[in-house]
């Protein structure tokens, strides 16, 4: 993904995706290469990056974040 936005707040740079700057073709192309070619990694990533939306971004999690920020 790039580096903007939504996808900074998501992603765990190397861990759960990969961060390139904006208007980066070069990198984003390099980098879907290297998914691409070691789709092992590609797995893990994906596995990673559904754990922490599970467990950041579920409805519910937010649910509460939003209770406790209004109630503050």
């Amino acid at each position: 993904a790039t580096a903007s936005g939504g996808p900074q707040e998501i992603l765990v740079e190397g861990e759960t995706g990969f961060l390139e700057p904006v208007g980066d073709i070069e990198g984003i192309a390099r980098r879907i290469t290297q998914l691409a070619q070691q789709p092992e990694l590609a797995a893990q990533m994906g596995e990673a990056g559904a754990r922490r939306i599970a467990k950041h971004f579920a409805v519910e999690t937010v649910r509460e974040q939003l209770k406790e920020l209004l109630n503050s």
